[in-house]
């Protein structure tokens, strides 16, 4: 009896181990065939694979899954095993998709940190649900975004060195150079207006509409392109770092993507005297959901360590001038608050090679869940 497991530290070092009589099934600590990190660590510092904490080294297992409280929230202690509960842990509850995997970081490292973030499908804030994905459906796309990965999305990023400042709540991992849409749902009254601010400009400024009954009151849009001078261009997400030489925590929060929907109570179908309003106010409404937000969610989030040499920051900039249809039809009156708002900081993945270790060790988004359901995908 014997099992065998890798063990991955950075974005390409990993090491292969062979364990003798133990079964990575076992979760008794009393049983002789149960394997803890505890003897995981030993393994790897006889193997010089890792130094001990006296080395300054402090490596620690990162969990492949954490579980919340009950507002959803979880603490630095609960995503990162402390030295203290190795004894008693499993291997097998940090495996990485449910295979043999297991992640270790440095949270004692000089310079930048490796990162970790709740991998989701979608963000959400309050009214406003917003996807990132590649855009594929205006001619051009498929050859710009050709070898390119969907992003990864997540949610409540940090350093894994505790203490740091550092903390987004909402951020995109893409490879350089992607030309990307952000889809957005929202509810609204007969619409939504959706807006979105790159470092407080406002680079796009659209609405949607539907007719009385229609949508259940809920929309859905997309910030797919960059207005400027009555002109829509490419949003492409470029590398930050190599022009700035800025470190997280510092520049990169002057670069945030802010999307927020406006309720869009009335629009006018093809002339000023045909205006179509709502049956009923969204405050009849209020206990309404997002379709995405109400679906049951577990109290077990799937977490992603980003290496701190796989990634660089990034920034969204104006790329190729591109043309949309629009249709005859004009926005009426428009509530003044925000129904919803997600400010988002994108990270680029440094090379293709990087993209490629991190997207296939999660096995995230080779293909478009997303596109799927924004009914997109062609």
């Amino acid at each position: 009896m014997s099992c065998q497991l890798k063990c991955i530290k950075g974005a390409d070092s990993e090491i292969l181990l062979n364990f003798e009589n133990k079964d990575l099934s076992v979760t008794d600590p009393e049983d002789s065939r149960f394997l803890s990190l505890e003897a995981i660590r030993s393994r790897l510092v006889r193997e010089k694979f890792i130094g001990t904490d006296k080395d300054h080294y402090i490596w620690r297992f990162v969990r492949a899954s954490v579980k919340t409280d009950e507002k959803g929230e979880a603490r630095y202690s609960d995503r990162i095993v402390g030295i203290q509960s190795e004894e008693e842990c499993p291997a097998k509850k940090l495996f990485i998709n449910g295979r043999n995997e297991i992640v270790l970081t440095n949270v004692d490292a000089v310079g930048r940190p490796d990162l970790i973030g709740f991998a989701v499908e979608y963000f959400n804030n309050k009214e406003i649900t917003v996807t990132c994905r590649l855009r594929d459906y205006i001619k051009g796309d498929k050859e710009k975004n050709a070898q390119k990965f969907q992003p990864i999305m997540m949610e409540d990023i940090m350093s894994v060195r505790d203490g740091d400042n550092l903390y987004y709540k909402f951020a995109c991992i893409c490879c350089e150079d992607s030309v990307v849409e952000f889809p957005v749902e929202s509810l609204g009254s007969v619409g939504i207006v959706i807006k979105a601010e790159l470092n407080n400009e406002v680079i796009y400024n659209s609405a949607v509409h539907w007719k009385k009954g229609e949508h259940d009151l809920c929309g859905r849009g997309s910030v797919n392109c960059i207005g400027k001078d009555g002109k829509t261009f490419d949003i492409q997400i470029k590398n930050l770092s190599k022009d700035s030489g800025v470190v997280p925590g510092h520049g990169i929060r002057y670069h945030k993507l802010t999307i927020y929907t406006h309720d869009l109570l009335s629009w006018y179908d093809g002339s000023w005297d045909n205006e179509v309003t709502a049956e009923q106010s969204r405050a009849a409404v209020q206990n309404k959901k997002l379709r995405k937000a109400a679906a049951d969610e577990s109290s077990s989030k799937k977490q992603v360590t980003i290496p701190s040499e796989s990634y660089d920051l990034g920034k969204v900039e104006k790329g190729a001038e591109v043309s949309f249809k629009h249709g005859n039809w004009w926005r009426g009156k428009v509530g003044e608050a925000r129904l919803g708002s997600v400010n988002i900081y994108m990270f680029v993945f440094k090379t293709k090679e990087e993209a490629e270790r991190i997207i296939g060790r999660y096995n995230f988004y080779t293909e478009s869940r997303q596109a799927e359901y924004w009914g997109l995908k062609k």
